[in-house]
């Protein structure tokens, strides 16, 4: 059995003109071993922002942040830190639980106009502990897509790109 352990999210990755916030609930083990967001290689949200932002897969993860903030997309954790056995979110212990600041980033960058959710749970935590964000900022939009983790196979990838880009595109940046 794995014990449950206090882990902490990464810095967000913006830029001042970003658009588009991709949240996450919290990154996996193999992403927190090796500091980087969606490390495991069974994870497709790289392969989905290869697709969407025209990136070989074979470049090196600086590359992939400099290519999809290029585009005007950032990335985050809806939690600043929590307690967790394993990766899976089912795992998170609700009373650990505890938000980022995003009062404070969409008033630090308000070119955000959308906040995708990776996955059902990221979205439920964040309503959970910030229903009033949507109202309080009226030209952001609010966006559950399917989560590109290896624990949600029930969707092939290329039904979840097609998702990912109904949603994502219209806002991104021509390069």
């Amino acid at each position: 059995m794995t014990s449950k352990s206090s882990i902490c999210s990464f810095s967000p990755l913006l830029e001042r003109d970003s658009r588009v916030l991709v949240l996450g609930t919290m990154p996996s083990q193999i992403s927190l071993a090796k500091d980087e967001y969606y490390a495991n290689p069974h994870n497709c949200f790289w392969w989905l922002m290869s697709e969407l932002c025209d990136f070989d897969m074979q470049i090196s993860y600086l590359e992939k942040i400099a290519a999809i903030q290029a585009k005007g997309i950032a990335l985050w954790d809806v939690l600043q830190e929590c307690e967790r056995s394993g990766s899976l979110d089912a795992k998170i212990e609700r009373r650990s639980e505890k938000v980022n600041d995003f009062q404070e980033l969409l008033r630090s960058h308000q070119n955000i106009e959308l906040i995708c959710f990776n996955g059902a749970a990221a979205m439920q935590i964040f309503m959970r502990h910030l229903p009033e964000l949507n109202c309080a900022h009226n030209n952001l939009s609010l966006q559950r897509l399917p989560s590109t983790s290896p624990a949600h196979a029930a969707m092939k990838k290329h039904k979840k790109l097609e998702l990912w880009d109904g949603i994502i595109s219209p806002y991104l940046t021509s390069s």
